[in-house]
């Protein structure tokens, strides 16, 4: 085993897929995640919940689990719309511990797929899919990224990348931790792609942002669920991850247009509307979403 440690956080969201399992469509995320990767996560309540199941309703795990519920069956959505359009390749950027490749084997068997993330979390999760899952599909290609020297281009280039084919990107949990202007160059970089392209990616609201600033200055959550949120981002701080880049609430059309996409939806994540849809909410009332309520999922297409 390397003496790299993964990315905590996409162990995180491989936890959080675990741990709503049968709700989640990610069957495979409970295999790969074993006692290495639960002692990574430290103290956090996914952690235990994966190991004794004592605290599944502790309100972190319930969000988490909620959260990823939707985010996944936000993206499958999307996936599975695109290859009915024709798309030939899938492109997951930021991989983490995505099971795309494996999960829809039989869907993507016409087209190739790209897994892109950097050498310590790409390293590991490959070793826990060799143990665990088995063989990769023969149209899955891994691809390492080292951002100090390289560019997405050329490192997509490099491993047989085609920007001639229609191509569908999947961008989760990767926007918040960047730069605005990574997030910006990467998502103009996706709009000069073939014509009929898509992408789905995740973002923090701008205020999220704000509030973390303000934190750090010595401001308190006024609430219990708002202090469940900042402990959460806290954490992953403390990880070495924290979240630094937001769209102002309401804005990511603009956003997204102004880098030349088309913007097609824009889904709150712990909205009423994505409860309704993904969580099988059916009151004639507010979902009562106690924290990530400033955390929203969208997709684009290209022009």
């Amino acid at each position: 085993m390397s003496n790299e440690l993964p990315s905590r956080t996409s162990i995180w969201a491989a936890a959080a897929r675990a741990v709503g399992a049968g709700r989640n469509p990610d069957y495979l995320a409970a295999k790969l995640i074993g006692a290495a990767e639960r002692a990574l996560l430290g103290e956090h309540q996914l952690a235990r919940a994966l190991e004794f199941g004592d605290n599944l309703q502790h309100l972190e795990v319930q969000s988490a689990m909620q959260t990823l519920i939707v985010r996944t069956k936000f993206v499958d959505e999307g996936l599975e719309r695109a290859i009915a359009g024709g798309v030939t390749q899938v492109v997951i950027l930021g991989a983490g511990w995505d099971t795309r490749a494996h999960r829809f084997a039989d869907l993507l068997r016409g087209a190739r797929v790209f897994e892109v993330d950097q050498a310590a979390t790409q390293n590991w999760k490959r070793r826990r899919v060799g143990e665990t899952i088995g063989a990769d599909p023969a149209n899955l290609t891994y691809l390492l990224i080292d951002l100090r020297h390289q560019t997405l281009a050329d490192v997509l280039s490099a491993g047989g990348y085609d920007p001639d084919q229609k191509t569908f990107f999947i961008w989760e949990g990767v926007t918040m931790y960047l730069p605005e202007a990574a997030v910006r160059d990467t998502l103009l970089w996706i709009a000069q792609q073939a014509q009929g392209s898509s992408v789905v990616f995740d973002f923090a609201h701008r205020n999220l942002i704000d509030s973390i600033a303000a934190m750090a200055k010595g401001w308190e959550p006024p609430t219990e669920a708002a202090r469940v949120g900042m402990d959460r981002l806290r954490q992953i701080k403390a990880w070495g991850e924290p979240w630094i880049f937001g769209i102002p609430d309401g804005a990511a059309d603009a956003f997204v247009s102004e880098l030349g996409l088309a913007h097609r939806e824009t889904l709150g994540m712990a909205s009423t509307e994505a409860a309704r849809r993904y969580l099988s909410w059916d009151r004639d009332e507010p979902f009562p979403a106690a924290i990530r309520q400033f955390y929203s999922i969208a997709e684009a297409t290209v022009l």
